[in-house]
């Protein structure tokens, strides 16, 4: 036996400077108890920050709409519906990086998704743990789960998309891979969580109630999501369904750049003129009647959708057990000092 000189303990001599066995299995707890403890707390991050995200779009949002200075068109002129602009979708809304509802959006879902990224949840927590011997394409749920969705996220929030009215060539195709970001995002952790609490043998569920909140919130993404692409479909075949009253665009003319300039809108009337060179649809006239109600039911299931997607982040956070680990109340400090004197020890070495 021998006495450590740094650390005042005593160990056998033939341990090669390591520290004794309970010392090691102490620091092993602590660093696997604090990524686990931390890729938990990411997930509460990323889950709470994804519902402002949503929450604080629609409020601003809300606060537009209800604007008592109804907006004026490409000529000048109030709109003829007398209701401000009222987007499709949560995309369309916060598609201006300029606008609050947009500098929000961009804030909150660029944190949810790099904390959602740099958590590691699906490795850590038991709850989500699928093992690494299923695979999708040469690629294990594992992966996918870790990266799809907040890459998703990120596509969704960095490409913004364009009305389609108002879309060049470039502009589509930047809306299709926002697209898709979407459904790696949403879909991507519906298909997920079926997969963990359906199929995977391997995932330690809690008991009976998680699996119920969880599955609940998977129905809630799937029935939301279902109705917000029959409603936009409706919104979108409006006039062919003669359904009163869409939204009207049209090409301007050289009168409407004219009429906008009289009324004392330049700005209108430059961006008319540019319209009617590039011959691009405008905005003349906001929807109203069934069509605006059919937009708010859609652009609302949307967002539900979006926040049963956090509720199932939350349900998982709450039912882990690594959410209450308790860690050591000390963190030992006593390898960094050892490293020190070996290489005090090697420079002195001839």
């Amino acid at each position: 036996m021998t006495e450590d000189r740094v650390s005042g303990r005593r160990s056998y001599k033939n341990n090669c400077g390591r520290p004794p066995r309970d010392e090691t299995l102490r620091r092993l707890n602590f660093a696997e108890g604090s990524q686990r403890k931390r890729a938990v707390d990411l997930l509460f991050l990323s889950a709470v920050a994804g519902c402002l995200g949503f929450l604080f779009a629609a409020l601003l949002g809300i606060l537009k709409f209800m604007d008592t200075d109804t907006q004026v068109n490409f000529k000048g002129e109030r709109m003829a519906s007398g209701n401000n602009f009222w987007p499709d979708t949560v995309s369309q809304m916060v598609n201006d990086p300029a606008t609050p509802s947009g500098k929000c959006f961009f804030a909150f879902g660029l944190i949810s998704s790099m904390a959602a990224l740099v958590s590691f949840y699906p490795y850590y927590l038991r709850n989500v743990y699928v093992g690494d011997n299923e695979f999708v394409g040469g690629i294990s749920w594992l992966t996918l789960r870790t990266y799809l969705p907040p890459i998703g996220l990120l596509l969704t929030i960095c490409i913004t998309v364009t009305n389609p009215f108002e879309a060049s060539q470039r502009d589509i195709i930047a809306t299709w891979i926002h697209t898709i970001g979407a459904w790696m995002m949403i879909g991507g952790f519906l298909s997920f969580e079926i997969q963990a609490l359906l199929i995977s043998k391997i995932t330690q569920i809690s008991g009976p109630p998680e699996k119920c909140v969880r599955l609940c919130c998977a129905c809630g993404i799937l029935v939301s999501g279902s109705a917000f692409g029959l409603l936009q479909w409706v919104v979108v075949s409006a006039a062919e369904f003669g359904i009163c009253c869409p939204d009207e665009w049209q090409v301007p003319t050289q009168a409407d750049i004219d009429s906008a300039l009289k009324a004392g809108h330049p700005a209108g009337a430059q961006a008319a003129d540019e319209a009617f060179h590039n011959q691009r649809k405008m905005l003349v006239n906001t929807a109203s009647s069934v069509v605006l109600v059919l937009k708010h039911l859609g652009y609302w299931c949307e967002v539900i959708t979006g926040l049963f997607m956090v509720v199932g982040m939350l349900a998982i956070w709450w039912f882990s057990v690594e959410r209450s680990f308790d860690l050591d109340e000390d963190i030992l400090d006593e390898l960094p000092r050892l490293a020190s004197l070996g290489s005090q020890h090697y420079s002195s070495t001839p």
